[in-house]
């Protein structure tokens, strides 16, 4: 398992960003939906407990897109 400086690292370059930038954006509250492949308020993200953060890596538009039962 890898250390957080080096999983932050990993997860800029996959969206695209130098770490700065990707970390000033999670400083303003936002996140990345994997869904939609856009950075999005926090807010607009379900609840996850397993996750770091505590939200789903998918907004909540697209969960609902993959899930029409869904409420």
């Amino acid at each position: 398992m890898g250390s957080k400086d080096g999983v932050l690292k990993v997860a800029a370059k996959r969206v695209g960003l130098s770490l700065d930038d990707y970390l000033s954006r999670i400083g303003d509250g936002l996140k990345w939906c994997h869904g939609c492949r856009a950075w999005k308020p926090s807010d607009q993200f379900g609840l996850d407990r397993t996750r770091t953060d505590g939200r789903s890596a998918r907004c909540l538009a697209c969960s609902r897109v993959s899930d029409p039962q869904r409420p």
